[in-house]
């Protein structure tokens, strides 16, 4: 209930609100918003069609630039909604609406480290023992991936390579 009312704010206010142009913002939200929906949806596909093929932890296209980057792409989509919606916020609606991405990115980073799941442990359970799975683990952030590496795994994936069932 909590995650679905918080997560819903910056749409919720923003439908609400008067419209305000400020395109740079708007157009900005929107790019945020299409990047996000494009790398969870890619991520996502990603690592289905690398488990049905291979077995191991899934460290290509996305995955090679992020220990999670479905999460960040859903990061990324609700940080676009509130910046898309936030010209048209008071100031308190807008700190109301940032309440999302913020409670997003702390859910998103706690499952990552294993502080809220035993994620972590049971990656280390079933990878462990590989050691190309600690370097991974060394060399790949666990959430936020540096932006040109991210938008270059991206762009691979748009364009065909990476996408799907050759992974």
């Amino acid at each position: 209930f909590v995650w679905g009312w918080l997560t819903l704010l910056p749409h919720a206010l923003g439908a609400s609100a008067p419209k305000v142009e400020n395109k740079v913002l708007r157009r900005s939200g929107l790019a945020l918003f299409a990047l996000g929906l494009a790398t969870e949806v890619m991520a996502d596909f990603q690592k289905f069609f690398f488990k049905r093929n291979h077995k191991g932890f899934c460290d290509v296209g996305l995955w090679s630039v992020s220990q999670h980057p479905n999460w960040f792409g859903n990061l990324c989509l609700w940080s676009g909604i509130t910046l898309y919606n936030a010209p048209g916020l008071s100031p308190v609606k807008l700190a109301l609406a940032a309440a999302s991405p913020v409670f997003l990115g702390a859910l998103f980073g706690a499952q990552a480290s294993g502080s809220l799941t035993p994620a972590v442990e049971l990656s280390q359970a079933r990878y462990g023992s590989d050691p190309r799975f600690a370097a991974y683990l060394e060399n790949t952030p666990l959430f936020m991936p540096r932006v040109d590496k991210w938008l270059a795994a991206l762009a691979s994936g748009l364009v065909g390579k990476g996408w799907g069932p050759e992974l």
